[in-house]
């Protein structure tokens, strides 16, 4: 769900895929901290960043990352909390294509650290989705 929300455009870059005894997790909590007192500042709200678009972002990197079966109960309920019209037909439409490209535990061979240390979330989606940072993806 860190790689979702990631995707969705609701952490900063970079951060998902940050192993919980690194160092940087801390510093990456620090920072989170601060850019949402920024946004709380800019008058920010969450509906702003949680797109359609965005959505159909988080459905994409699901998929290439092989993510839980759990997430479309979990972001087709957040997207109705938000106004946004998302569900399975969606996630099909989207994600039906597309490969899968992690090869990480349980069920692949290498662990999630070797995930992170090769660049986590690639960010390859859909570049103009803003996020917490309220610059497009691409050039986080």
């Amino acid at each position: 769900m860190n790689a979702l929300a990631e995707a969705l455009g609701m952490s900063l870059p970079g951060s998902a895929s940050i192993p919980a005894p690194y160092r940087e997790r801390g510093a990456c909590a620090y920072q989170t901290g601060k850019r949402i007192v920024d946004l709380v500042r800019q008058d920010v709200k969450p509906s702003d960043i949680l797109t359609k678009a965005a959505f159909e972002n988080a459905i994409a990197a699901c998929t290439a990352i092989g993510g839980s079966t759990n997430a479309p109960i979990h972001l087709n309920a957040i997207a109705k909390h938000v106004g946004v019209k998302l569900d399975c037909d969606d996630w099909e439409r989207v994600g039906y294509e597309l490969p899968l490209l992690l090869n990480i535990q349980p069920a692949g061979q290498y662990l999630c650290e070797e995930y992170h240390r090769a660049g986590g979330l690639p960010g390859e989606f859909d570049h103009q989705n803003i996020t917490l940072t309220r610059q497009p993806s691409s050039p986080n």
